[in-house]
């Protein structure tokens, strides 16, 4: 492994090259060791001593510090006392998020400096430095005991902690033999807790967040800490380019068993190809903890569990599963371009049923683990099988539907990629039609509905006929219209729209008429818009869910346009605008997701600034500037040439420039990437 500059370690004596080295390299030993770190010898007094990693710098004013071992390997430095830090955010982009985030967490201080750049500064009690290899520094200082206390203590408070855990990311890092190590630094007390890291190869960027209990009665949520990305900043790469995944998923080959109750199998074979050289750990995303409310204050747990991990010929891999996520030993480097096979066994009691309702819901990870977006690019085959009465929807086209005994069967196979396939089942009747190659489902719960099913069915065929004109050919061959037994929300993985009761009754109480029934149409429009924009064209990473959400509602404001007439469109583009204009401040559109979760009310009316307004409003600029003909062809083309692909907002640009003879790049950096707002 390369040596770390020597800008980014900087104390009294340094250490010979060194990287984590264990009695066996399998991946079961090294997460072990890593996941169990014990404090070593000799512990030392510390003063003034500086601890520096590219843009974070750690001033240990007094204190202790102890060597931290994995297993017998020295992997860096716990120290207990006074300290500051400083880290430097280097990108333009993310000042306005850094700013607001900072402000509202009200934790450390930031300043702006020469350049576009700021400095997050503050002070902690605990640090924990650890990196996956490179030059590791020789304390100099008087002998002291070792603050076990304090490392205990500190151990559980990062435990807490559920994004990707320093085992999982060193694990990758000495398995997969990687150039750069990658570093990850801890830090508690005053102004903390804090997590630093620097993962310099797959992601290819340095972060510092800012971790806070959640603000809930729910004890067992308090537990968890939420964190929010202070800084989030590419290392040697623009933001805007998109990069490779390490790996895709090319083909998933699933069954799915629930017996009855809560318990559900599920087996998920892959054929996984990689991408980056020196590929051989495999990390997929899970859903994480499942909590289900039980009462004021409380919840109870439910249990995802990987049982196994396969290889194509049956033999068994060594895995780890996290919080959230589950990395996979292929058990040596695969090279790029050739396929592997893996089969994930999953077990557990994840069938949630909503306020006690017959029905359950997966989605995404929740049906099997899933690869970062840009990597899903994986077509699918699935039999699931759900005992009677319960009848089950799913992703992809129906190979068969049958009575088997105590279940019922279903067998769907999809050929387009796309990252949100979905199951549900649940106590449902349903209608089906099928007009020039379509056919359309719409199930409702508990009870039949005759009406609300041949209302929809007209509705739903309407939209998608008109949304075709400008989008190209519907992308799938079934769709399934799914009640959900809620209010206010819709949902649309591939071939599916699960939509809440005020689409299926337009007649409510009044009390609840007023807030959940008004707009009803045009939000059926935007989740059957769903299918062309986050389905057959999918963002290629969390930067680019506009291309999802954004893309989507303005289609529904064009079937708007259409069925109520301009002058309705006019007053959606207005209430776009208006929207905006305070969300516009604080992030740019790119940046939504980070905007801080402390306050759920707040966040969601921003997303809705920025994904729901803001970008609609971006589009209908475009729209109004180059015109009918020319936006409309933009639209269908982009669908065309990247059906099945992950979009960006760099080929949007392309294919308007292409498109009008105009360089849309400094329109996207001033309003997408920066926060302007055009009139």
């Amino acid at each position: 492994m390369s040596q770390i500059p020597a800008r980014a370690l900087a104390l009294a004596l340094t250490l010979p090259l060194a990287s984590i080295s264990f009695a066996g390299d399998g991946l079961t030993t090294v997460v072990g060791a890593l996941a169990d770190p014990k404090l070593g010898a000799p512990c030392l007094s510390a003063h003034d001593a500086k601890l520096a990693h590219a843009d974070l710098e750690v001033t240990l004013v007094i204190g202790k510090v102890c060597p931290v071992l994995a297993g017998e390997t020295k992997i860096g430095w716990f120290f207990a006392g006074n300290a500051t830090f400083r880290y430097v955010s280097r990108e333009r982009i993310e000042q306005p998020v850094l700013h607001y985030n900072a402000k509202v967490e009200g934790r450390v201080a930031v300043k702006d400096l020469e350049g576009g750049s700021a400095a997050l500064t503050g002070t902690v009690g605990t640090v924990f430095f650890a990196a996956s290899g490179g030059t590791l520094p020789e304390m100099a200082g008087e002998p002291a005991d070792a603050p076990r206390e304090a490392f205990e203590k500190h151990r559980a408070s990062f435990a807490r902690y559920a994004e990707l855990s320093m085992p999982h990311l060193f694990a990758q890092a000495k398995l997969d033999g990687w150039a750069a190590p990658a570093v990850r630094v801890e830090l508690d007390g005053g102004d903390g807790p804090l997590a630093y890291t620097f993962e310099p190869t797959d992601a290819r960027s340095e972060s510092l967040e800012l971790l806070a209990s959640y603000a809930t009665s729910d004890r067992h949520v308090r537990k968890e800490f939420r964190a929010t990305a202070l800084s989030d900043q590419p290392i040697g790469r623009d933001r805007r380019e998109p990069t490779p995944p390490p790996f895709a998923v090319m083909a998933v080959d699933y069954q799915l068993t629930a017996a009855g109750g809560d318990t559900v199998v599920v087996t998920a074979r892959m054929t996984v190809v990689p991408v980056r050289a020196g590929l051989r750990v495999a990390r997929f995303d899970l859903p994480g903890r499942i909590l289900v409310w039980t009462g004021p204050g409380e919840s109870t747990a439910r249990t995802y569990r990987v049982a196994s991990v396969t290889g194509g010929a049956g033999e068994a891999l060594e895995f780890d599963q996290g919080i959230e996520d589950v990395i996979v030993d292929l058990g040596r480097v695969s090279p790029p371009g050739r396929p592997v096979d893996i089969e994930f066994r999953i077990e557990g009691n994840f069938l949630v049923r909503p306020n006690g309702d017959n029905y359950w819901i997966l989605v995404g990870e929740e049906l099997f683990p899933q690869p970062e977006w840009a990597g899903a690019q994986y077509t699918t085959h699935g039999v699931i099988r759900v005992k009677k009465p319960l009848v089950a929807f799913a992703s992809g086209k129906t190979v068969k539907r049958e009575d088997s005994g105590e279940d019922n069967v279903l067998e769907v196979r999809s050929e387009l990629p796309s990252p949100f396939p979905s199951v549900i089942a649940g106590k449902y009747t349903s209608s089906e039609d099928t007009r020039d190659g379509l056919t359309l489902r719409v199930a409702t719960y508990a009870m039949p509905n005759a009406r609300s099913q041949a209302q929809l069915t007209e509705l739903a065929f309407a939209m998608i006929r008109h949304l075709e004109r400008f989008l190209g050919p519907f992308p799938v061959s079934e769709l399934n219209v799914v009640q959900v037994n809620d209010l206010g929300w819709g949902m649309a993985p591939q071939g599916m729209m699960l939509i809440t009761n005020e689409a299926f009754d337009r007649l409510l109480p009044a009390d609840l008429a007023q807030w959940y029934t008004e707009g009803i149409n045009e939000r059926f429009a935007h989740e059957i818009a769903h299918q062309w924009w986050g389905n057959a064209v999918r963002p290629h990473d969390a930067d680019e869910t506009w291309l999802s959400e954004s893309f989507a509602e303005y289609s529904a404001g064009l079937m708007v346009k259409k069925a109520q007439g301009k002058g309705a469109f006019d007053d959606m583009k207005a209430s776009w605008k208006f929207r905006s204009k305070e969300s516009t401040k604080v992030a740019p559109i790119a940046l939504t997701y980070r905007i801080s979760r402390r306050d759920h009310a707040t966040v969601f009316d921003h997303r809705m600034g920025l994904w729901y307004s803001k970008g609609p409003w971006l589009l209908s600029r475009l729209h109004d500037e180059i015109g009918d003909e020319k936006f409309l062809t933009f639209l269908k083309s982009y669908q065309k040439s990247l059906r099945g692909k992950a979009g960006s907002t760099k080929l949007v640009a392309e294919l308007l420039r292409v498109l009008t003879g105009k360089d849309y790049a400094p329109f996207f950096d001033a309003n997408f990437w920066g926060t302007g707002m055009p009139n």
